[in-house]
């Protein structure tokens, strides 16, 4: 899997645009590292440039699991089903991420041609590291969406994206 997003200017949502400052290439397999400050387009870039260029672009079944910054409502309701349910328990956000990548993978795993997980903005429940070591034996492509630009050794990439205005965002790759 390559996925090229080229250089231009994408519309958001609510008036907002991104500029993509130079052409973007996706590797499947690859780490990336989405950085910036709030409310810069981090998340949006990954909802509405990313996963439209996806789609667009690759070939067979790609299954995604997206993690997103209110992951403790989603915690709560899989938390209640599983102990209704499943009669399980599940004690942390933590414990919900790696159940749900857990049980993504073996039902995927064989029917689909490529795995794409965005942990966006959960670095405080789960650290990337730990995702990382426990499915080192998958080819999955990453995101992390975070505030913060540490961690470069853990990221093959970092895609930057600085807040100009109000109305306008510009990323960069390094």
């Amino acid at each position: 899997m390559q996925i090229n997003i080229p250089n231009g200017s994408y519309s958001l949502n609510a008036g907002m645009s991104l500029k993509v400052a130079e052409d973007l290439t996706i590797h499947e397999g690859c780490r990336y590292a989405i950085c910036g400050a709030n409310g810069s387009g981090k998340s949006s870039f990954v909802r509405n440039i990313l996963f439209h260029h996806i789609q667009k672009q690759c070939k067979g079944t790609v299954q995604y699991l997206y993690f997103d910054q209110e992951i403790a409502s989603q915690y709560y309701y899989t938390k209640a089903y599983f102990s209704y349910k499943e009669h399980r328990k599940i004690n942390n956000v933590s414990d919900f991420i790696f159940l749900t990548l857990d049980l993504h993978l073996r039902q995927n795993i064989y029917t689909s041609d490529k795995f794409i997980l965005v942990l966006d903005e959960t670095d405080k429940y789960v650290p990337t590291e730990k995702v990382l070591d426990r499915f080192s034996s998958h080819s999955l492509t990453m995101f992390n969406v975070s505030h913060r630009g540490d961690g470069a050794t853990t990221y093959s990439h970092h895609i930057n994206i600085i807040r100009e205005n109000e109305t306008h965002a510009v990323l960069q790759v390094s």
